[in-house]
Parts: C-alpha cells; structure tokens; sequence
C-alpha cells in the first residue's frame, strides 16, 4: 500500500513525468553530439546575378610574324573575358592583356599582363581576367605563323557569379578591327 495521501500521489507522480521530460530534453539527439542545443544552420551570402557586357568585337587580318591589337574599355569592375579563334590550327597564335599605357611595344615582354597566353595548338583560345579594374584595356595579338592569318575576337565583361566563359566566337559585325602594332623580330 502506498502510504501518500491522493493528492500529494498525484503531485509526485506529475513531477515525476516532469523529471522524465527535463531528462529527455537535456539528452543528446540522435547520433550524438553536444548536449547544448542545436546549432543553427549559417546562412549563405545569396550569390550576386550574373551579368555580362559585350565590350567589343574584334576582326582582322594578321599578317605573317605581326603584331595586331585593339584598345577597349570598362565601365565597371569585374572578370574580362576573352574568346579568340583564327584560320588555320597549326598557326600558332599568342594572346596578351595589360591596361593600356602601361609599356610600349620595346618593352612587350616586360608588361605587366592580366592575361599572358603564349601559342598553344588549342583553338580557339579562351582566356580570364579576374577582378579587373574599370578602365582602358589593350588586347595584343601576335602571329607567329609564316602565313598570315585571319582572326575574330570577342571581349566580354563579367560581373557576379558568371560561370567559366565558353561557346563559339559570335560571327556577328565587328565593332572593331585588329590595328597592326608591327613585325615580331626573329
């Protein structure tokens, strides 16, 4: 027999379920872990959109062991991305960016590039300048084939999260044309 009168056997049994409710409240969840209470998740930074500007077009004809390029400029700050293709596979073409003013062609080797791509037989050439400055630009284009060449280039900016560039060089009009900067010496 229990010798509790009813209502204090009613009061220990209610605060006996209640142990029971801080214990399992204070328990670990399942699988382990601490016993402080669960961690939010961190909320990720919403990606900016992607945006991108055509800045130009470029088209033209490179003559044997010439230099060609064509100035452009941004308006903003972000990623320039550069799609080059020519005629023939086996010409090996380079591919140069730096911000204008920054050498003369005397001290091409020692400009300071955002974008160095010396000839491979990968074509067309594809090529990226990360957080590059709003400003004025010089894009250098060398054949270094006996022959000459015709080639097609697209400039365009990338703000955001844009992915890697790709696809085809666009056939449309050219805003521009490659101006000649001279013979390469060998």
């Amino acid at each position: 027999m229990n010798s509790l009168q009813p209502g204090k056997r009613a009061l220990a049994a209610g605060l006996a379920g209640l142990t029971l409710v801080l214990q399992a409240v204070s328990l670990p969840s399942c699988g382990g872990g601490s016993s402080g209470p669960s961690a939010l998740p961190t909320p990720r930074p919403t990606p900016t959109p992607c945006t991108q500007t055509e800045v130009g077009i470029a088209t033209g004809a490179v003559p044997a062991e010439s230099v060609a390029g064509v100035d452009f400029t941004t308006m903003a700050a972000g990623r320039i991305d550069i799609t080059l293709d020519w005629t023939f596979p086996t010409s090996p073409i380079g591919m140069y960016l730096f911000r204008a003013n920054t050498c003369d062609f005397a001290q091409f080797n020692s400009c300071p590039f955002l974008i160095r791509s010396d000839p491979t037989a990968v074509k067309p050439r594809r090529a990226s300048a990360e957080n590059a400055p709003a400003g004025d630009y010089e894009l250098i284009v060398v054949n270094f084939a006996e022959r000459d060449e015709s080639l097609a280039g697209r400039i365009v900016l990338s703000q955001g999260s844009c992915p890697a560039i790709g696809g085809p060089v666009p056939s449309g009009p050219a805003t521009t044309t490659f101006r000649s900067r001279g013979r390469i010496g060998r």
